[in-house]
């Protein structure tokens, strides 16, 4: 295959290139049915019970040996994989994360905790006061959704959380068979790749949007570049801060992206450099 069809072939299959589809005006009120439907019930009253029936599992994995605790990892990671990490399987999967989080830190999830992890791994934006365990909260979400296989981004304020959180919560993640990364400003090239194709990834907001824009650049002039960065699919944002910060980045830079950007050349020659150089400065 020629280095032109190869081309080609990578940006039809690039999912950060992929425009999302519009809505008519009947998925619109079938999503609006069916969020009706999910929220009948009071979700805070849902998310406690699951959370309490992930609590009564506590005995019976923490009996658990090593050799017996990875065999039971691997499972439930293989159903997530299949995408069938439902039910039962999913409250001895977050019940496993919450037991990896007491053998490799001594420290385990509280309700409150437990009841954040599974509101955001269902979409929802999880309010929590200060003091009740957001880092925590937020590692067991990046876990239950890289089990998956897809990339998982934590994003949080500045360089010295990118990499204190990632550090801190490493060893949960490897109980839990998962490799973690994290960028920060002074992170070279060649790391940044490395730590980007692990399966969880702590980074700024700042830096996420500058190695996009920098792929941008060089897959417009390289055919055989490799990307820094993987598809944005999942992201959990470390405080309101974090979420303004990147929708603010996206609104002056990606943004630009949308519309008829596929297989067109830079609407603004040069603009992207200047993005990347600024966040380098």
């Amino acid at each position: 295959m020629s280095d032109l069809a190869t081309h080609e072939l990578w940006s039809i299959f690039d999912a950060r290139r992929v425009k999302a589809p519009e809505l008519t005006p009947y998925d619109t009120l079938f999503n609006s049915f069916v969020g009706w439907l999910k929220n009948h019930r009071p979700l805070l009253r849902r998310l406690r019970e699951q959370a309490e029936r992930v609590e009564k599992l506590e005995p019976q994995i923490h009996a658990l040996g090593a050799s017996r605790f990875r065999e039971e990892v691997d499972r439930i990671r293989e159903l997530a994989r299949l995408n069938k990490l439902t039910g039962q399987a999913m409250d001895r999967g977050v019940a496993l994360a919450r037991e990896a989080c007491w053998r490799a830190l001594g420290k385990r999830p509280f309700l409150v905790q437990v009841m954040g992890a599974l509101a955001m791994y269902q979409g929802y934006i999880a309010e929590m006061a200060t003091g009740e365990g957001k880092t925590l909260t937020a590692a067991l979400t990046a876990s239950l959704w890289a089990w998956s296989g897809r990339p998982v981004h934590v994003i949080t304020v500045n360089d010295y959380l990118v990499q204190r959180d990632a550090q801190w919560n490493e060893p949960i993640y490897e109980l839990l068979g998962l490799r973690v990364g994290y960028v920060v400003h002074e992170t070279p090239p060649h790391e940044r790749a490395d730590h980007y194709r692990r399966n969880v990834v702590y980074v700024t907001s700042k830096e996420l949007v500058a190695d996009f824009l920098r792929d941008q650049i060089a897959i417009d002039s390289l055919q055989n570049y490799r990307p820094l960065t993987r598809a944005y699919e999942r992201g959990v944002w470390g405080g309101h801060d974090g979420l303004g910060n990147l929708r603010t980045a996206a609104q002056t830079a990606v943004g630009l992206l949308a519309g008829p950007y596929h297989r067109q050349p830079m609407m603004v020659p040069g603009l992207f450099r200047v993005i990347v150089d600024e966040a380098d400065s």
